[in-house]
């Protein structure tokens, strides 16, 4: 490995680098017509409830409304990165929007992400890669026992249906923090996720009969849980693993953890 002081330098330097070139510019105008696309879609999700109870249009609703979830996903993430617009109170306010329409705890999700790309593949600190179910090192395998090493063991294979539940499982932890109110919005961020709850609940369950919006519901959570998964899962999987015993420096551990996708418009949205 590089030594740390002259790869920190390099780090320096090419972060000015980017900088300098304008790369790291908050440009809101980039943004209105993602925006004005994911509420559009989100709108005609809303009016399809409305105005049919066919159920196999409805499931190709959830089918639309699982990929408008993940979208909004996308958009809070760059609002949690402060990189939509040039103040952090809007970009909080975009993120609390998001937080609303999809019912993920923004402080939650932001600290959980921001500890992610500080600790990249770091077993030790990075909280992607501390799943109760799926091991990411030989150590991990090794520790776990039970029904969860039966499920390591087959891991490549259960991969994609325990991502199913990953929709289910992003609502459900951020609650924790709602209930300490150790959250950066003690007022706002509790409202918004009852909000949710009772808009989406209230939504189906007016516009469809009983079993038609359960089924609905189960659709929506389980493709969304499929999507956001198959776009974070390329990022860092199979790439070096750290851990606190490491000697490995910043940038180094940034580059050599991430995978490259190549960029395509098609990759770009799919993406986010």
């Amino acid at each position: 490995m590089p030594s740390s002081a002259g790869t920190n330098d390099n780090y320096v330097q090419l972060k000015n680098t980017v900088r300098t070139a304008g790369l790291l510019e908050k440009n809101p105008t980039r943004y209105i017509g993602k925006i004005s696309t994911v509420t559009a879609l989100v709108a005609v999700s809303i009016a399809i409830l409305i105005i049919t109870d066919n159920i196999w249009i409805q499931m190709a609703n959830a089918a639309l409304l699982a990929f408008t979830t993940v979208q909004l996903c996308f958009l809070g993430h760059d609002a949690g990165h402060q990189q939509v617009f040039k103040t952090t109170r809007n970009n909080d306010r975009l993120g609390l929007i998001v937080s609303l329409l999809v019912g993920i705890n923004r402080t939650w999700w932001v600290d959980k992400h921001n500890e992610h790309h500080g600790n990249p593949n770091d077993v030790d600190a990075d909280p992607d890669v501390n799943l109760p179910l799926i091991a990411f090192s030989p150590e991990q395998a090794r520790d776990s026992a039970g029904i969860k090493a039966l499920i390591i063991r087959h891991q490549a294979a259960l991969f994609y249906p325990l991502t199913c539940l990953e929709s289910f499982v992003l609502k459900a932890s951020g609650f924790p923090r709602l209930l300490r109110r150790d959250v950066k919005y003690g007022v706002a961020e509790p409202g918004v996720m009852i909000g949710h709850i009772a808009l989406y609940l209230a939504l189906i369950f007016w516009c469809l009969p009983v079993w038609e919006g359960i089924v609905f519901l189960a659709v929506h959570h389980v493709l969304t849980g499929l999507y956001v998964s198959a776009t974070f899962a390329p990022n860092h999987k199979g790439m070096l693993m750290t851990d606190a015993s490491s000697k490995i420096d910043f940038l180094s551990q940034q580059v050599l953890t991430s995978r490259n996708v190549r960029p395509s418009a098609m990759n770009d949205m799919l993406y986010g």
